[in-house]
């Protein structure tokens, strides 16, 4: 998946948790989404970019 598309899903899914209760079955759910997406970004980087 191209790194902009994972960056709008990232941002979409953090409005969406800014949304939600933390004590909410979805915020955790959202929160594990989060940081798949982030790792998945992470592989798409450059070698040599932080």
């Amino acid at each position: 998946m191209p790194y902009t598309k994972l960056a709008l899903a990232r941002f979409c899914v953090l409005a969406a948790m800014r949304l939600l209760p933390p004590d909410s079955w979805a915020f955790e759910r959202l929160g594990w989404v989060n940081d798949s997406l982030k790792m998945q970004m992470g592989r798409h980087r450059a070698p040599g970019e932080s």
